[in-house]
Order: C-alpha cells, then sequence, then structure tokens
C-alpha cells in the first residue's frame, strides 16, 4: 500500500493502476505495506536524512484527544528523558523515550523505557517497564516491571509470516500485560487481550489471543 507524503507546493499528477504514481519531484512515496515497512516509515520521521521534513509539510493527523477538544500540553516529570523522538499533546512522561514516537494521550510512569517504538492514543506503561521495537495499539496497559524485547528476528511468527514481522512486538487495542511479564521478539498480542492471558513469559514467535 504506497502512501503518499505531501510537500508544499507538491500534488499527486496522475494515478496509472495499482502503485504506480506519476508526482513531481518533491513528492515522497512510501510503502507500508508490512508492518515492518510501516515501522521503518514512522522512524524515518526522526532521522533528518529521510527526506521526512515535518517541520515544512502537512500534517494531517489530528492530534485532538478523543474526548472531545484540544489535548493539553505534553507534561515531563522528575527524571524524565527524551532524545530523538516525537510527543505528541497530552502525554506524560516520568521515564526514558528514546528513538520513538507516542501518540496523544500516552503516559510513561517513572522509571520506564521505551526504544525505538510506536505507541497509540492512550497506552500506559508502567514504572520500571521496558519497551524495545515494539508497535503497541491504543488503550493497552503495560503493567510495571513488564518486558516488550523485540529486536531479534530469530524465531519467526508463523501466524503473521506475511506481515514480517522482523523481530518487532506488537500489541493490539486495549490488551492488558500484566506486571512483570516478559515478552519476546516476534510475539503478537491480538486486541482485547486481558491479563488473565499470561501465565508465564510470552516466549519468541508467540501469538497471543482472548
Amino acid at each position: 500500500m504506497p502512501v503518499v507524503i505531501r510537500g508544499r507546493d507538491s500534488r499527486v499528477t496522475s494515478v496509472i493502476g495499482v502503485g504506480s504514481v506519476a508526482l513531481r519531484p518533491s513528492l515522497l512515496v512510501v510503502d507500508v505495506g508490512t508492518i515492518s515497512s510501516y515501522f521503518s516509515a514512522n522512524l524515518d520521521a526522526l532521522d533528518p536524512k529521510s527526506g521526512l521534513d515535518l517541520d515544512n509539510w502537512e500534517i494531517c493527523t489530528q492530534a485532538e484527544a478523543d474526548q472531545g477538544g484540544v489535548s493539553p500540553p505534553v507534561r515531563y516529570t522528575q527524571g524524565a528523558d527524551c532524545t530523538q523522538s516525537l510527543i505528541s499533546p497530552g502525554c506524560v512522561v516520568g521515564g526514558t523515550v528514546n528513538r520513538s514516537l507516542l501518540s496523544p494521550g500516552v503516559h510513561i510512569e517513572s522509571g520506564a523505557r521505551v526504544e525505538e517504538s510506536i505507541l497509540f492514543n492512550g497506552v500506559n506503561v508502567g514504572a520500571g517497564a521496558v519497551v524495545r521495537r515494539a508497535i503497541v495499539d491504543k488503550y493497552t496497559r503495560i503493567g510495571a516491571g513488564a518486558v516488550l524485547d523485540g529486536g531479534r528476528d530469530q524465531v519467526p511468527n508463523r501466524d503473521y509470516a506475511k506481515c514480517q514481522l522482523s523481530g518487532m512486538v506488537v500489541v493490539g487495542k486495549q490488551a492488558v500485560i500484566p506486571p512483570g511479564i516478559s515478552i519476546g521478539s516476534n510475539v503478537v498480542i491480538e486486541g482485547g487481550v486481558g491479563g488473565e492471558m499470561f501465565s508465564e513469559d510470552v516466549p519468541e514467535g508467540t501469538t497471543v489471543r482472548s
């Protein structure tokens, strides 16, 4: 699925068939047909050499609070440390965030660490938890001291082979990950999974369903 990101004074001039687009030189087209390509395209927004110029290009994403109105400014509490990241309005950060994208309303509690990850609206990362190379959907709660340890691409997830996880951890909407649970690479936690589904740590290449 090609995604067209439009810069100022740029437009698509014609579309021919599927995935074939004629465009002006200043237009950027990114194919995000797999989870790994989607992940890479988002992290490109953190790299000034990628060609994504967010300061001068039109941003179409709505940053308003889900309940209506406008989200409050970002709040950094004591101990917060953020580097090379995009932090949306309404976030509260009390831990460490590195090379990550936080959507509106994300809470990172004290001592938690988020690295090279994409967190959607309303995600809560508990105190001392670690989230590494993960995509976490809306309103998921990650318990204190839990570890989502993406990055190794050794054991494939056969249930989601076509998605090309490339070692990431993917968590669906409104999942609950209990405190202290460790989750390996290439794991998919499907949406709505409750804490009662976790009796032990989750090994690499596993799918957890409700």
